[in-house]
């Protein structure tokens, strides 16, 4: 299954898009940045189902949180950006 990874710039920021996600029945997890992601300053993230990706994208939009960078996993492990 592949993931996507939604990285945020702080906890609260992260705290945040998750009860939004929540709120309209998108499941995540609040995690720290995986390695591979962390180098570019984000220090924490969602992890959700990559059929949720578009409309987290969009909920967080609308409600004026900041994403500092959208991933997918790949099988391989590797994270390449994500591209709806």
């Amino acid at each position: 299954m592949y993931e996507i990874y939604l990285t945020l710039r702080s906890v609260t920021v992260a705290q945040r898009a998750r009860d939004v996600c929540n709120r309209v029945g998108i499941r995540c997890v609040m995690q720290r940045s995986p390695r591979a992601l962390a180098t570019n300053g984000c220090a924490y993230a969602l992890r959700l189902r990559l059929a949720d990706a578009r409309q987290a994208q969009m909920m967080l939009e609308r409600e004026g949180i900041p994403v500092k960078g959208i991933y997918q996993k790949k099988p391989s492990g590797e994270f390449v950006p994500w591209a709806p």
